[in-house]
């Protein structure tokens, strides 16, 4: 059985959807998930250091796409903020 990673992989270099990873891993919405990843709205900076690939929207900064070595990384400061409540 393939993984989930391998069908989330992106036709943009080695970065895996963050859409995929963020319902998958986190049990949580893409926009939910950013705030974490970002900063944003007094959420720790739980993405510094990552690789996160971006694109700019209609001026907001959206996430696209997680290497692959980081994925493991970043669940784990989601879960440790959210208790492990993931």
């Amino acid at each position: 059985m393939e993984s989930f990673e391998n069908k989330a992989e992106s036709n943009t270099g080695n970065y895996l959807d963050f859409t995929d990873i963020c319902l998958n891993r986190l049990g949580m919405q893409t926009q939910y998930a950013k705030r974490y990843a970002l900063g944003l709205l007094g959420y720790g900076n739980l993405g510094e250091g990552l690789r996160f690939q971006t694109k700019k929207i209609g001026g907001e900064t959206e996430i696209i796409g997680i290497h692959p070595d980081d994925i493991k990384e970043f669940i784990q400061r989601v879960q440790k903020l959210k208790g492990n409540k993931i």
